[in-house]
């Protein structure tokens, strides 16, 4: 999770979002302007794993309150390549990239819980590639 003292240093400048349950929170190839932090509810983050016209979609994650989204895309500036809907009603908050960049070189304990979160995230993918293949 991310830390609370961290989200609240977030706030000025990002932005609050309601979600109801089914809600595309971030589309799948979309510009990665910023990342998107679980305030409340939960969210699955899917990936396409097939081509039209039979698409088939694969949740490889539940994220709830404190977990971050897009963290990759904004640090390598390539498109989001997963998805996040909102399961439950979803509240989240928006931060621009150029502000979490700059709570990341202000405070190295942010910057590490964001690198804690890549590689857990990077450990279930791993999982879930062995469990598939």
């Amino acid at each position: 999770e991310f830390p609370e003292e961290h989200i609240q240093c977030l706030l000025p400048g990002s932005c609050e979002a309601a979600h109801a349950p089914g809600d595309v929170i971030v589309k799948s190839g979309s510009s990665p302007e910023g990342v998107y932090i679980i305030l409340e509810g939960t969210a699955r983050v899917v990936y396409s794993v097939a081509t039209p016209p039979a698409p088939r979609l694969a949740v490889i994650d539940l994220m709830g309150a404190g977990r971050l989204f897009g963290l990759v895309p904004v640090l390598d500036g390539e498109p989001y390549i997963a998805q996040l809907e909102a399961m439950n009603q979803t509240r989240t908050l928006y931060v621009p990239a150029e502000l979490l960049l700059e709570e990341m070189k202000e405070h190295r304990e942010a910057a590490m819980n964001l690198m804690r979160q890549i590689a857990s995230y990077v450990r279930k993918t791993e999982r879930w590639l062995l469990d598939i293949l």
